[in-house]
């Protein structure tokens, strides 16, 4: 057989009685297409490498790391991308199951249709002017102030314990704070307590314009907007609309991390601050993509000063010192 090595466009084909070799450009494709897959899904790493880096790398998987974290920590670590290591995982080469990934962890949303009565305890007054399109018109008028959403997690219906959440936007640090009371005056104390912790300087710079949820627990805080000493407003409140977490929606996206540790559903009276200290310092020194592989400690230390989280009870972990499984039974 002679060059080309095919019997496409031959004369005698019809005639030759030799053993023919037709070239099919779509069986061709077909071959090179799934070599090409095989050779992704294979590892060509040696067994050894392979479980050295299995060993290195499932642990951190099983502690609720996403791949893309752990890379962002440890590029010299990896023999191949991400998207082959994952699917190494899909595959079973690797310790770590797909379960295990932060990423497919999943909980069943039930949609409930709400209906918004206004309290008839409430004052009014309260939210005038401080409404959620009050909000969207100030920070538009004054794009340069900073902003913290505020919010509360709740763990199993009748609990006494719940979270109350305070969301940085800027360095997208968010802190969590243990209250046993559920009231307003409870809340206004544990934002005066921050203020006590870091100082007013840091404080009035933080605290400049306050996004809080609509629930009766953030009724007192229109009284931070009046310096007590001064009488100088240096603070503008404003509040969600009923029932629109979107309204939030970086606070509520971040409140994620924390259900990684302890789900929905899962009661909270045994929590005490130390854990959450603890946990946030997990969920605030977790790497992010949108931070170009920087955690929220970083970029809070770079805004407001060298071990600014310090003041805050928050401690800087490394990558291997986080698992957000750390309460899942």
């Amino acid at each position: 057989l002679s060059w080309p090595y095919v019997c496409n466009g031959c004369e005698n084909i019809r005639r030759c009685r030799k053993e023919k070799h037709i070239f099919d450009p779509e069986y061709a494709l077909g071959v090179i297409r799934n070599n090409e897959k095989e050779s992704k899904r294979i590892p060509k790493a040696s067994i050894r490498k392979l479980n050295a880096f299995d060993r290195f790398i499932s642990p951190l998987i099983k502690a609720g790391i996403s791949i893309e974290a752990i890379y962002q920590a440890y590029p010299s670590e990896f023999p191949v991308s991400v998207r082959t290591v994952r699917n190494w995982i899909n595959e079973g080469y690797l310790t770590a199951k797909r379960s295990d990934l932060i990423n497919t962890l999943s909980r069943p949303y039930v949609s409930k249709a709400y209906k918004y009565v206004p309290s008839t305890t409430r004052n009014p007054l309260m939210r005038a002017g401080r409404t959620y399109e009050d909000y969207l018109g100030f920070v538009g008028e004054n794009p340069g102030l900073n902003v913290v959403q505020l919010d509360t997690v709740h763990g199993k219906k009748g609990d006494k314990k719940c979270i109350f959440t305070i969301y940085d936007v800027a360095s997208k640090t968010q802190l969590g704070i243990l209250i046993e009371h559920f009231t307003a005056a409870e809340v206004k104390g544990k934002v005066s307590e921050i203020r006590s912790l870091i100082g007013d300087e840091s404080y009035f710079k933080i605290f400049k314009v306050i996004l809080a949820d609509n629930g009766p627990e953030f009724d007192e805080l229109y009284n931070l907007e009046i310096d007590d000493e001064t009488g100088e407003k240096w603070a503008h409140v404003f509040f969600t609309r009923p029932y629109r977490s979107g309204d939030k929606g970086a606070c509520e996206r971040n409140h994620e991390f924390f259900r990684y540790i302890l789900a929905k559903g899962k009661t909270m009276n045994e929590l005490n601050q130390e854990d959450l200290d603890l946990y946030f310092s997990m969920i605030n020194s977790y790497p992010r993509k949108s931070l170009s592989g920087k955690c929220p400690i970083d970029i809070l230390d770079e805004i407001y000063g060298k071990d600014f989280h310090q003041k805050l009870r928050l401690k800087k972990l490394p990558l291997k010192e986080i698992n957000f499984k750390i309460r899942r039974k």
